[in-house]
């Protein structure tokens, strides 16, 4: 069973093609999380978690829900990462979820190099780069896959303490301090649509009159609003003013297989 959480479709899309190539299931998180549930799964197949990375770690809304939901039968956990540059600190946290749910067992963290997203603070890559993160991503992906279709374990290399400790503080600071909404606007551009409401998966926007308002202070940052608007309606500051929007490519079957033997 392979579950991910997602902003701009990164993780999504190695979520489809995991499923794709392992013949399994494929779980969003983003639709429990939104609604508020906890998840209750039984799967006779390993668990598969897919997730973009936040500040070198694993989101901590993805953390706690995994945390918080029920895993039984085959309770192998995998653990894969979408990531534009590091992610030293996911293989850490991903054995952590493990001890503390203490019936999976950690079998190993990857990554997948997919493009950033983060417009709120870093520029997008050029459609070069885009598309070489597309073209890497399926090889990538059949390793990982084949690990898990074996049941072996990936060869993981975690993180020093002391680094993972202060990632740990850093990511407390950063969520309490540097997620928050009030720089989110829409300008008049905006058609009304509410896509922005649908996809936010902490229920942070309401459309009033027509245009969306940001109703918490914090949300988790993870740029579906911004990134999804059909008419690039959504700035945060003047920082994002005249930047290009990112959306995965959706996957489609077969589309995103690599051709070497």
């Amino acid at each position: 069973m392979i579950l991910y959480f997602t902003g701009t479709g990164n993780s999504r899309f190695a979520a489809e093609a995991l499923a794709d190539r392992l013949d399994d299931e494929v779980i969003c998180a983003n639709d429990y999380i939104k609604r508020g549930e906890r998840g209750d799964f039984v799967s006779e197949r390993p668990y598969v978690f897919v997730f973009p990375v936040y500040l070198d770690t694993m989101p901590e809304i993805f953390r706690k829900w995994i945390l918080e939901s029920s895993f039984n039968g085959a309770m192998d956990a995998y653990f894969v990462s979408t990531c534009a540059s590091s992610a030293t600190s996911v293989p850490n946290a991903s054995r952590d979820v493990c001890r503390e749910k203490k019936r999976l067992a950690f079998k190993g963290a990857a990554k997948v190099c997919m493009p950033q997203n983060y417009v709120a603070m870093f520029s997008l890559a050029s459609e070069e780069k885009i598309a070489e993160c597309y073209r890497k991503a399926p090889e990538q992906i059949d390793a990982i896959a084949a690990y898990i279709k074996k049941r072996q374990t990936i060869e993981t290399r975690m993180s020093a303490l002391p680094l993972y400790a202060v990632t740990n503080l850093v990511e407390k600071w950063y969520n309490a301090s540097f997620t928050k909404t009030g720089k989110f606007r829409a300008t008049d551009a905006c058609i009304g649509c509410g896509l922005c409401e649908r996809k936010c998966p902490v229920n942070a926007i309401e459309l009033r009159e027509g245009k969306p308002v940001w109703i918490k202070p914090i949300c988790v940052h993870c740029m579906a609003c911004i990134n999804s608007c059909p008419s690039a309606a959504i700035e945060y500051g003047e920082g994002t003013v005249s930047k290009p929007r990112y959306i995965c490519v959706k996957y489609k079957k077969d589309s995103a297989k690599s051709t070497k033997n």
